[in-house]
């Protein structure tokens, strides 16, 4: 069962949430349906099968480095009976939530496409952590010892080659970050390193600083100054970056699913820093707007029938914003009002100052049909974020890199790589939607028929596959003959 190694590398990365996450655990919990998990101490936790994942899905968008992370992160194939454990170690980690913040719950409901309400039985909630929240990542890497003949021995793996995804990988964390949890195309999960350390133990002669754990670590691109490049493709070239800057015309939120003593509706808040909560509107509140209108845009230009639930006129509907059988390519991450921040226990208290701060008041009532009067007991309340107050960009991301995804794939047939003009078209499809929301035909948040979510764009920029303003982005002509072939090709109205 032993294997022969020449060394190993011990990382430890202070880990970051750039927005909340939610690495679910068993059943659910009080008064949430999607609780979060947590270790035998009763701390949350991710375990090290999470992270280990996310870290092997970094290889998963490029096919010639399969071979490498199979090696890497072990794998077995029943076919041929071969396959060998991971070389690389993962801990679990648990995490530290910013101090004066706790878990919140975020509530999630399902839309019915034919009448554009929320779909019977389809409201769950879901239980996340802050963004700011923190925790070690802690890795080891045994590396593989070379035979003196390494040119009898074909299977024999490479140690230099896992130096250098090692780096690569710690690269990519540093400056890119990784997605954990669920949720991840709707604004959840993204965390980022903010210190990587590592330490080298190259046996026999370290064994013993090895086993005493004495060699102190440091900065890891001094352990691992490996400049190669291993990475065969630019990222750039298979993504694609919105930024969306936008002012309110009249108040924007999403509602919070409890009600308050000061008012019967509140915005929902997200924890911002520490001790610090702003209002919020979910990146799954966004993403379901654009897939709302992409659907009509749709509807309107071929001859689909009104979709029935999780059946979209086109595959390249599911492609952009996913189904129940794979995760969408388009990821919308959370806004926050980051100019109206509150503090947290004063919000939660209630307390009357910091709500008059933070917040406008306004009342409603419902008006009987018949009688044209106010009904009975059917004044209400809200309080809505101040429409003054900046909120921070809407920011959009494409992920071309996995390969194209069959709603009825055969298992036994290989996923086909996604091609330029299908990336066109969706790109096309969500320049679309943006035109329509430049143009203040897609409200967002909550009461967008009772006169709240009226915004106005301010600028739209493009990064990756396409630069340059929306404008000029629209006028591709690459995008504009894409964009007529999927019109001819799916039959429009006469």
């Amino acid at each position: 069962m032993a294997r022969k190694i020449s060394g190993k590398i011990v990382v430890e990365a202070k880990m970051e949430a750039q927005t909340p996450i939610s690495v679910g655990g068993i059943g659910p919990g009080d008064a949430v349906d999607l609780e979060l998990a947590r270790n035998g101490r009763d701390n949350w936790f991710i375990p090290g099968t999470g992270l280990m994942g996310a870290l092997r899905a970094r290889f998963g968008a490029c096919s010639e480095l399969e071979s490498l992370a199979d090696s890497m992160f072990g794998f077995q194939n029943e076919k041929n009976n071969t396959g060998h454990a991971s070389y690389l170690i993962v801990d679990d980690a648990e995490l530290t939530v910013p101090a004066g913040l706790d878990r919140e719950i975020r509530d999630g409901i399902g839309i019915n496409p034919q009448t554009g309400a929320t779909d019977d039985g389809m409201k769950y909630t879901r239980a996340v952590l802050p963004r700011g929240t923190s925790f070690s990542l802690l890795l080891e890497l045994d590396l593989p010892k070379q035979p003196e003949d390494q040119s009898k021995d074909e299977s024999s793996i490479d140690s230099n080659n896992f130096v250098k995804a090692l780096k690569w990988l710690l690269d990519g964390i540093s400056q890119d970050g990784l997605q954990l949890g669920a949720a991840k195309t709707r604004g959840l999960g993204d965390v980022k390193a903010l210190k990587i350390n590592a330490v080298w133990y190259k046996f026999p002669n370290d064994m013993d600083l090895w086993l005493d754990n004495t060699r102190p670590l440091q900065d890891y691109k001094k352990v691992l100054p490996c400049d190669e490049v291993i990475y065969p493709w630019s990222h750039e070239k298979e993504t694609l970056k919105t930024t969306i800057q936008w002012q309110p015309l009249s108040p924007v939120m999403v509602k919070s699913g409890t009600e308050g003593e000061i008012a019967d509706m509140l915005p929902l808040v997200s924890g911002y820093a520490s001790g610090e909560v702003t209002p919020v509107i979910p990146g799954s509140s966004i993403k379901g707007i654009l897939r709302s209108r992409a659907a009509k845009i749709l509807r309107s230009v071929t001859k689909a029938e009104l979709p029935e639930v999780d059946k979209e006129p086109d595959y390249i509907l599911y492609e952009l914003f996913g189904s129940t059988k794979s995760a969408g390519r388009l990821t919308v991450h959370d806004v926050y009002q980051s100019e109206n921040k509150i503090d947290f226990g004063a919000w939660y208290d209630e307390d009357q100052d910091i709500m008059n701060r933070t917040t406008d008041h306004h009342d409603h009532v419902a008006i009987d049909r018949f009688t044209g009067g106010a009904s009975d007991s059917a004044l209400f309340n809200m309080r809505t974020p101040k429409r003054e107050k900046k909120w921070d960009n809407i920011t959009l991301h494409i992920d071309f890199s996995r390969p194209r995804t069959e709603i009825d794939l055969d298992e036994d047939k290989e996923p086909e790589e996604l091609s330029t003009l299908s990336k066109q078209q969706m790109i096309a499809l969500l320049l679309l939607v943006l035109r329509d929301m430049e143009a203040g035909w897609v409200p967002l948040g909550f009461g967008s028929t009772r006169g709240l979510g009226d915004y106005k764009i301010q600028n739209i920029t493009l990064e990756g596959l396409y630069k340059g303003s929306l404008k000029e982005v629209l006028r591709d002509a690459d995008l504009q003959t894409a964009w007529n072939t999927f019109i001819k090709d799916n039959e429009v109205y006469k």
